[in-house]
């Protein structure tokens, strides 16, 4: 759910096993486990400039954006395939706007 998969922005649970190597990802590409990849373009999500300090999320488009209507909310996200920075204050964020709404 959307719960869990907000952990992806906060770089403790990410670099979780990494930190004993000394590593850390500088960026996560998150797939749902019903995402279904159907081309070798997902490769493309690893390409440098994805994210980064002006972009720190990306994410596909919506198959439905297209029927919404001029009234509908702007920026309908499928947070089903996304790259994304790992940001402990991005994380703190996003986690409050969430629990806002619990």
């Amino acid at each position: 759910g959307s719960y869990s998969k907000v952990l992806i922005f906060n770089p403790d649970v990410v670099n979780y096993f990494q930190h004993s190597r000394g590593m850390a990802f500088d960026r996560i590409v998150y797939l749902d486990a019903d995402s279904w990849v159907r081309s070798p373009r997902i490769s493309e999500l690893l390409r440098p400039g994805v994210v980064g300090p002006v972009t720190p999320v990306a994410a596909v488009r919506d198959a439905s954006a297209d029927s919404l209507t001029e009234d509908s909310p702007s920026g309908t996200w499928n947070c089903g395939v996304l790259v994304a920075t790992p940001d402990k204050g991005r994380f703190g964020e996003i986690f409050e706007q969430m629990m806002m709404g619990y």
